[in-house]
């Protein structure tokens, strides 16, 4: 049997300091990426930048930031897929390390990847009333189908749509049950594997196999 990060992701290695200052932990503050703050957040982000009379959205992620970040279960950046009244596709995302400023709308590149679909079609996502339970409950579904000798130890990502199949993906962070963290000069070092979950036309979350 293969082993199980050449089965699913490649593992990947990040660098978390041992010593951390007050404005690292600072950093770190911020929404759980599996509470319902994290949703809450997407929705107050998404009600006081973006207007509805001008745009409408097909696509909301929140995601945990990178570096330091990872692997902490924060929810750190918010990344919405917008559709403008001439029906083009743009892609605009608000981090915490900006005081969760807009970033600038960057082209989204619908036309490569859905061609004969029109955005115009497509419905958009009413934010405001995005269930905050069911977002947990799919998320909790998604960690009950870990692998037993594996870990949770945090959400990468969380994403839904209204355009594509999955309409909902979770990507989770594992860890191997027992494996710790190794010093070198003054640094801890952990191997993680990143999971892809989708929610499947039953309803029901399930992990995707390459």
């Amino acid at each position: 049997m293969q082993k199980f990060h050449k089965v699913f992701m490649l593992a990947m290695t990040v660098i978390l300091f041992a010593a951390c200052g007050k404005s690292g932990l600072k950093n770190l503050r911020g929404v759980k990426m599996d509470t319902e703050d994290a949703v809450e957040q997407a929705k107050e982000i998404a009600e006081d930048n973006i207007k509805p009379d001008q745009w409408k959205i097909i696509s909301v992620t929140w995601s945990e930031g990178s570096g330091n970040k990872e692997l902490s279960n924060e929810a750190t950046t918010f990344t919405y897929e917008l559709v403008d009244k001439a029906g083009r596709v743009w892609s605009q995302s608000f981090t915490a390390e900006n005081g969760w400023e807009a970033s600038k709308p960057t082209d989204a590149g619908w036309d490569k990847w859905h061609k004969n679909l029109n955005p115009k079609d497509v419905p958009g996502i009413d934010i405001a009333n995005i269930n905050a339970a069911e977002v947990i409950r799919n998320i909790n579904a998604a960690k009950k189908l870990i692998p037993a000798e594996y870990e949770f130890r945090s959400t990468h990502c969380y994403t839904m749509n209204t355009y594509d199949d999955p309409k909902v993906s979770v990507k989770l962070n594992v860890v191997e049950r027992g494996s710790g963290y190794s010093a070198n000069n003054g640094q801890a070092s952990t191997v993680f594997y990143e999971l892809d979950f989708r929610k499947n036309a039953k309803g029901k979350m399930e992990l995707v196999k390459p």
